[in-house]
């Protein structure tokens, strides 16, 4: 069974990866086509996934900021029922 599941995850991965490269040859062919360079096609390709972190970040440092506050708060909490059950 484990061995099926192994299978199976690497037939997805294989799947995702060939669609990525099919986009990506796509992507080439397109500028190579419209501008005569397919570099065009890397340059959009590479400021797509430099977005795509920037925006990872952001949100990631947004729900982080987000998370401790709700512990802060919890932790607050925490202390006053204690310092009402020591009363």
């Amino acid at each position: 069974m484990k061995n099926n599941a192994v299978l199976n995850r690497f037939g997805t991965y294989c799947g995702w990866s060939a669609l990525g490269l099919a986009s990506l040859y796509g992507v080439m062919w397109s500028t190579n086509k419209l501008f005569g360079d397919p570099a065009y096609g890397i340059m959009i390709v590479f400021s797509i996934f430099a977005l795509y972190a920037l925006w990872s970040m952001a949100k990631s440092s947004v729900e982080s900021e987000e998370r401790q506050k709700r512990w802060d708060a919890e932790e607050a909490q925490r202390k006053q029922s204690r310092k009402m059950l020591t009363e």
